[in-house]
């Protein structure tokens, strides 16, 4: 099924940079659009790529207005970046740990004294997760175990890859993943791809360290409304 799906995949983006059409490669390949949209997001044709898109109107049609609004997403984008940047101004230390510290609220592992654990299946969630805790609270990249939970039809080896190139960690640092009865290829909605990314490591003085400083922030929030 993995096998089959990749074929798939790598079908698709060969065919959009041969010229077809979103609609094209949706007929051949029998997907669905969310899952072409995924795969085959980033990709932009150049002029004479564009030249060999169906002459069918109405895929000419789709071709025009996926790329207005490609075009006008990327000035949004760019306008909001610059305006975050006038905003936020020069970000310090002290304000990376406060982030980290609510990316732990929300993601982290609570239950266990020692065991300090931030869970995501976003990739810039993890390498910023990752570079917080080493650069930040100055944790030993040494010491971070990393556990992927993975969809039944996905490559252990080839995920395992992803993530020691996302995170910086290396592969003998990962220990066995969890394997679930579903299907990547059964999801209907939108995931990253990657199946979860658990970071993992035993301090107990890191892990009292955050949970008291969360402690803090959430108790100057009651007292400051």
């Amino acid at each position: 099924m993995a096998i089959a799906l990749l074929a798939k995949r790598r079908e698709a983006i060969h065919l959009r940079r041969d010229g077809y059409s979103y609609s094209a490669i949706k007929r051949r390949l029998a997907v669905s659009k969310s899952t072409l949209s995924y795969w085959l997001r980033g990709i932009k044709l150049s002029a004479t790529q564009k030249k060999h898109i169906d002459t069918d109107w109405v895929a000419q049609r789709v071709e025009t207005y996926r790329e207005t609004v490609r075009r006008r997403t990327e000035q949004l984008e760019l306008q909001r970046l610059t305006e975050a940047r006038k905003t936020l101004g020069r970000i310090s230390k002290r304000d990376l740990r406060i982030a980290g510290l609510f990316l732990y609220l929300g993601e982290g592992q609570k239950g266990n004294r020692w065991m300090v654990g931030i869970s995501n299946s976003d990739p810039e969630v993890i390498r910023f997760a990752v570079r917080w805790l080493i650069d930040i609270l100055n944790v030993r990249s040494g010491k971070l175990r990393m556990r992927l939970h993975l969809y039944g039809d996905m490559s252990v080896n080839r995920e395992i890859s992803f993530w020691s190139n996302i995170s910086g960690i290396p592969p003998v640092q990962f220990s066995k993943p969890y394997i679930k009865k579903s299907l990547l290829s059964d999801i209907d909605y939108h995931t990253h791809g990657h199946g979860t990314c658990n970071i993992l490591f035993s301090n107990g003085a890191v892990k009292q360290a955050i949970t008291a400083e969360i402690r803090i922030i959430m108790d100057s929030l009651i007292r400051h409304p």
